[in-house]
């Protein structure tokens, strides 16, 4: 009876631990589709900015009409009354603003110092990156659910879920307009900061225990990993929060300093823990466990290449990115297709997973289809515009609610024709 009874309050115990962080997880998806309508009021100076010799200089006009008499080449001093000198802190500054509100623009042209009054114009002309990143978003966070599902007694398992989830809230949690309720000035950036800051150290740690724990104290690996990330995120969310409450461009230039280091530091992070899905996959015991830290390393190291050289390096040393933010995070649906194809192929943590193969590969075929037709609409609407996205969206819309509601017809013919033959 005794021993019933602990095992029963053991159950009990892993029940609470498993419910509780899926009650997390739905809490951390409610405030990734709050923040959707400030990532579709986001603003921006009507015109792109680079830093050049610790200057900023205008590239290019985007609207002509709002961006009044500046053009390319002008360098900008103020926004409003507040000096600026890095184009994130001109981001940060549009952020605490509206789509139409007018600025005073500072600036100079050959050496003639003059203001100017411009329009904001919306940050995303069109929903593609905000239907990109939700997309992407979801799918990660759903692979999280179920990782977590499957894999919760584990150490391992627990820690790649938590990967994915912050993944995925990172995603979905971008910059966005801050909007003056709780959620967007203290819930949504604290989200967002551990998400990113805590959630690279996460994969770091997770490639030391899976396949096999690597040599060594697990504590000591946990700390030295996560003491200097929590230090980072600590002194960021600081920083950051005190920016948002004071409208300050000296608490943000402090913040992203902090970021930066950060951004060095993640290079550490993610190229460690490649090295050790390389050392993992060499040193295999078996065939199948080969072939597990084969897709997981094949799944990172395609989402990261283009993360680290399109964006985070040229993010650290020029204050902007190679190409837009939607065709970087596009590129972290292959962090969730890897693991589905390594999960039904292999054991998921040495745990025999009982599963429905048709609802998996009716999934996949879904997730498959909506990653190629986003493909393809990024690419027309990098050719066509932005607009040429919502346009062939519709269509691509229909299409598919079509091919639905005629698929099952389709398998009826199918087995009648099999049966008369």
């Amino acid at each position: 009876f005794l021993r019933l009874h602990a095992n029963g309050a053991l159950v009990k115990r892993f029940s609470l631990r498993l419910w509780s962080y899926l009650a997390i997880d739905f809490a951390i998806l409610a405030v990734c589709f709050l923040h959707i309508p400030s990532l579709a009021h986001r603003a921006t100076l009507p015109f792109e900015v680079e830093k050049n010799e610790g200057k900023l200089v205008i590239r290019r006009s985007i609207d002509a009409n709002a961006s009044a008499v500046i053009q390319g080449g002008d360098i900008i001093l103020r926004w409003r009354d507040q000096g600026v000198a890095a184009p994130e802190a001109l981001e940060f500054l549009a952020d605490l603003s509206s789509i139409g509100d007018t600025v005073r623009i500072t600036y100079q042209r050959e050496g003639n110092i003059q203001s100017v009054l411009v329009r904001l114009v919306p940050f995303y002309p069109s929903l593609r990156f905000i239907i990109i990143t939700i997309f992407v978003g979801v799918v990660m966070w759903g692979v999280g659910i179920y990782v977590l599902w499957n894999g919760w007694r584990e150490l391992a398992g627990r820690v790649l879920h938590w990967i994915l989830i912050f993944f995925a809230a990172v995603v979905m949690l971008t910059w966005g307009a801050v909007l003056k309720n709780g959620v967007e000035t203290i819930v949504r950036p604290v989200i967002f900061l551990v998400s990113y800051e805590i959630g690279v150290p996460l994969f770091f740690f997770f490639t030391v225990l899976y396949p096999r724990k690597k040599a060594g104290s697990t504590a000591f690996i946990a700390a030295i990993t996560f003491i200097p990330a929590t230090v980072i995120f600590a002194a960021s969310t600081y920083f950051y929060l005190r920016a948002l409450n004071f409208s300050s461009v000296e608490y943000f230039n402090s913040f992203q300093s902090v970021y930066d280091v950060f951004h060095a530091a993640l290079l550490f992070y993610i190229g460690g823990g490649i090295l050790n899905l390389i050392h993992s996959y060499i040193t295999a015991a078996t065939s199948e466990e080969r072939q597990r830290s084969k897709w997981i390393l094949w799944g990172f190291i395609v989402a990261a290449i283009p993360f680290i050289f399109l964006y985070i390096l040229p993010l650290l040393f020029f204050s902007t990115y190679l190409i837009d933010e939607e065709y970087i995070t596009i590129w972290f649906l292959v962090i969730p297709f890897a693991f589905a194809i390594s999960f039904i192929k292999y054991r998921l943590f040495d745990i025999e997973v009982v599963i429905n193969r048709s609802i998996v590969y009716s999934v996949l075929t879904v997730f498959i289809v909506a990653a190629y037709i986003l493909t393809v609409l990024l690419v027309t609407s990098l050719i066509g515009g932005q607009a040429v996205f919502e346009e062939y969206l519709f269509v691509v819309g229909v299409t598919l609610v079509v091919a639905w509601l005629i698929n099952p017809l389709r398998g009826k013919i199918h087995r009648l024709v099999d049966d008369s033959l």
